[in-house]
């Protein structure tokens, strides 16, 4: 099947070159980096968001703020709680969106958030203003499969509402993800939330072979440096990296750094995590 999006034709070289019994994936494995949209304020974090391509990131999903993340961890709660307060909102972030699609044409991106804020800018306008914005693909973490029609029914070809296995996903359960899947799989390596433990290697690397998902997979949840990266790049086709990055660009703006110097250590920090997959 021809790849139709950017999604698509990011994961193609896949096809037929990927195992879930190989020790010699990472090369093959994209970078998927994260960041809250409007942390710490609008202008740098469109700025930074922009630039991550340019630095190593495959792919770059933008967070939509929401008042009640219960999937995240301490860092991007705080981080969507400053984001709100400085008055970011689902719009904001679609503009955010047109930036960066501006100034990096061919790079995958995603928003990541929670239904709540959708269903409130209503799901049939939000799928054309997303699409109208060049976003690729949504994740929802709360959106389960049984109720995502109202979303799904509205949003185009190309633009892939990105779903989730789990540690606790079986084969059952994986059948009806991926009876509407597209685009990739996204392995929530923790049962708990974002950056709040460390993944087991072993445990991923065995429930991967035995689901075996027909999509490619992106791991993430507490994946923090370099040598997870490389770790949990030979076990899926990408490795999503978030906390770790709003953690730096928090101490940073915390400790008071100018924006070019918080661009060196963000551009430095993904800069390792690409050679990690090289």
């Amino acid at each position: 099947m021809t790849a139709t999006s950017r999604i698509e034709r990011l994961f193609a070289s896949h096809q037929g070159t990927f195992s879930y019994n190989s020790d010699s994936n990472a090369d093959k494995s994209r970078l998927i980096c994260f960041m809250t949209g409007g942390y710490p304020d609008l202008a740098t974090s469109s700025e930074i968001i922009n630039k991550l391509p340019s630095w190593g990131a495959d792919l770059v999903e933008i967070g939509i703020p929401f008042s009640d993340a219960s999937a995240d961890g301490e860092t991007i709660r705080k981080a969507s709680k400053i984001a709100l307060e400085n008055g970011i909102n689902t719009e904001k972030v679609l503009d955010m969106a047109k930036s960066f699609r501006q100034t990096n044409p061919d790079t995958p991106l995603l928003l990541m958030g929670y239904y709540n804020p959708i269903f409130h800018y209503g799901p049939q306008k939000f799928a054309k203003a997303a699409a109208d914005s060049g976003v690729d693909g949504l994740i929802l973490v709360d959106l389960p499969p049984e109720e995502e029609q109202e979303l799904t029914d509205h949003l185009p070809d190309d633009l892939h509402l990105i779903h989730l296995i789990t540690p606790t996903t079986d084969a059952d359960r994986l059948k009806k993800i991926v009876a509407n899947a597209k685009g990739f799989l996204y392995y929530v390596s923790v049962t708990g939330t974002t950056g709040s433990a460390t993944p087991d290697l072993g445990k991923v690397a065995k429930h991967l072979k035995e689901l075996n998902p027909p999509l490619p997979v992106a791991i993430g949840f507490g994946i923090r440096n370099a040598e997870q990266v490389k770790q949990f790049g030979e076990l899926g086709q990408a490795v999503v990296v978030g906390s770790a990055l709003l953690s730096e660009l928090m101490d940073s703006t915390n400790n008071g750094e100018s924006l070019t110097s918080i661009q060196d250590k963000i551009s430095a920090q993904v800069t390792s995590y690409k050679k990690a997959l090289q």
